[in-house]
């Protein structure tokens, strides 16, 4: 099974003799439960901040690092730190990344923002 490089994670491991020797090993996404976990505390912060949006400029911003991240899983946008769709949760003015390459904004009023047209 080959991995890239960017799926892998440094550890340090003391040999026998006391030296020290780096290996890379395989670096796990959070399970399944653990991902639903995850998106459902993003998704209910999101609502109790009263759904405020990123603007374009800043969701943007936020794709652009999660697309070089080594922690974005290949051909998607699942990040493999906390398992969210990060192209939804960099949308989100209040959200910010696991490992904080990005962070909450002030966001723009929900008025300027396209919806569904029956809330608000």
């Amino acid at each position: 099974m080959t991995h890239r490089k960017s799926h892998l994670s440094p550890q340090v491991v003391v040999q026998p003799d006391g030296s020290k020797r780096t290996i890379w090993v395989v670096a796990k996404p959070p399970s399944f439960f653990q991902k639903g976990l995850n998106y459902a505390q993003a998704i209910a912060s999101h609502a109790i901040a009263g759904f405020p949006m990123s603007s374009e400029e800043v969701h943007a911003e936020r794709l652009t690092i999660c697309e070089s991240c080594d922690r974005r899983k290949p051909d998607s946008w699942e990040c493999l730190e906390c398992g969210c769709p990060m192209d939804t949760k960099a949308a989100w003015a209040e959200q910010e990344c696991p490992l904080k390459k990005w962070l909450k904004t002030a966001g723009v009023s929900s008025a300027s923002q396209p919806g569904c047209g029956s809330c608000g």
